[in-house]
């Protein structure tokens, strides 16, 4: 099936679930052309590609892996032909507009920016333009497996997900993205992105872990999300794509940005240091 970037658009899809607070996530359901959907769904990656795994037990193949996706590309053309159109300042531009009303009242200096890809030649003057990137991993998750409240990155824009259930998958399982709020006015405002336990939040909105839906939030101070342990038979995967917008690497890795997140790591954890966290940059 031919691939084009007006069915990934966000401003082509009717947004199902929208909440501005206590920070702005949101959900799209039958994200992709049912057909285009099926194919990818039937060549998601084997046991092959998932060796290592990471606090929680998430496995994934991530872009930055560039002989391992390579290989996946070649026998799978069409992963390879929706990541290029999600690679794309097309793309870029049209999740920009979208992301701009909800980020102001969080970041209100950075958005209004406009963003260029990094692969971009000739970028603008530095006080109108962040360089961006977009980062990509396939993720599962096996019986027990689970991601604890955070926030994410302080260079990171907005996250995306699209769930891949497995054909045999019960609700009764979980796999939802849940969208959380600290249940004590100490623990808000973390954007040095500390990971804390369940006890700490409450939840806000769990989204159903239901085939073609997209989930996505921004990133604010007080985006708490995560995935609760999952109760699945051991032989199926929680699958879904993370597509993430984030400052470049280039970028991320000037003095001035590196001081501001070691700046605000400190905060954060000086915060939290009274409770039991994972710490992770």
């Amino acid at each position: 099936m031919s691939l084009k970037l007006d069915d990934i658009k966000l401003s082509n899809k009717k947004i199902s679930i929208l909440n501005k607070k206590p920070f702005p996530f949101f959900c799209w359901d039958n994200f992709l052309p049912i057909d285009m959907y099926k194919e990818l769904e039937a060549c998601w990656p084997d046991d092959s590609y998932f060796k290592s795994s990471i606090y929680g037990g998430k496995q994934s193949i991530q872009k930055n892996q560039s002989d391992l996706v390579e290989k996946f590309f070649d026998k799978n053309q069409i992963w390879r032909d929706l990541l290029c159109l999600f690679d794309s300042q097309q793309f870029i531009d049209d999740a920009k507009q979208f992301i701009k009303p909800l980020q102001f009242p969080h970041r209100p200096i950075i958005s209004m920016k406009n963003w260029k890809l990094n692969k971009q030649k000739n970028l603008s003057n530095f006080f109108t333009t962040n360089e961006v990137e977009i980062d990509w991993e396939l993720s599962r998750y096996n019986k027990n497996n689970f991601l604890s409240p955070h926030t994410d990155r302080l260079t990171k824009y907005i996250s995306l997900l699209l769930y891949f259930p497995d054909r045999k998958w019960n609700q009764s399982y979980g796999g939802g993205t849940v969208m959380y709020e600290s249940k004590e006015k100490k623990y808000e405002r973390n954007w040095g992105n500390v990971y804390i336990p369940l006890e700490y939040m409450n939840k806000v909105k769990t989204f159903e872990y239901i085939e073609n839906r997209m989930v996505g939030f921004i990133k604010t101070a007080n985006s708490w999300h995560g995935v609760e342990p999952i109760n699945q038979p051991s032989n199926i995967y929680r699958k879904a794509l993370a597509i993430n917008i984030s400052l470049s690497e280039k970028s991320k890795m000037s003095f001035s940005n590196r001081a501001k997140e070691s700046f605000v790591r400190r905060i954060s954890y000086n915060r939290f240091k009274n409770i039991d966290v994972h710490k992770k940059n």
